[in-house]
């Protein structure tokens, strides 16, 4: 396990923005607050996630892909161990965290559920002054439970 590496010292302040950038996420998606999503990550991002469609460029198509994607669900994301390594020179960062999403389904799924086990892999940058993602990896470790649930429901 290699050590954090950072050509200059960063604050303890920049790595609770960073996780707070990173945790903002999740509760964008589960309240269905897709406007937060240009809050979290940079207009340009490019995103990969496992799910046909899932090669994102720009938040746009993170909102719109996003939305579809959960929109016959309701979610519950947490987050747990995480790494974060900082370039204070450039105000760039890196950061892999673990998380655990739970996706309920609705009407004729009510009671099913999908449980996703993974890990998001992150570039970070400042604009303006936040710490933002402009690339990220959602890397599925294991599933458990229905994938019916993301289906359309009547």
């Amino acid at each position: 396990m290699s050590q954090p590496s950072t050509t200059a010292a960063a604050s303890a302040a920049e790595y609770e923005a960073i996780r707070n950038t990173v945790a903002r996420y999740c509760f964008a998606i589960d309240d269905k607050d897709w406007n937060s999503l240009s809050l979290i990550f940079t207009p340009d991002a490019d995103a990969e996630y496992p799910f046909p469609g899932g090669s994102l460029k720009g938040v746009k198509a993170m909102k719109d892909t996003i939305r579809k994607r959960l929109e016959n669900v309701t979610s519950h994301h947490a987050l747990t161990t995480q790494t974060i390594d900082i370039d204070a020179g450039d105000q760039t960062a890196k950061a892999k965290t673990y998380f655990t999403g739970t996706h309920f389904g609705k009407n004729d799924q009510q009671g099913k559920s999908s449980t996703a086990y993974g890990m998001y892999v992150d570039e970070l940058e400042v604009v303006e002054g936040f710490w933002r993602i402009r690339r990220r990896e959602c890397i599925i470790k294991n599933r458990v439970g229905n994938e019916d649930v993301f289906q359309p429901t009547i």
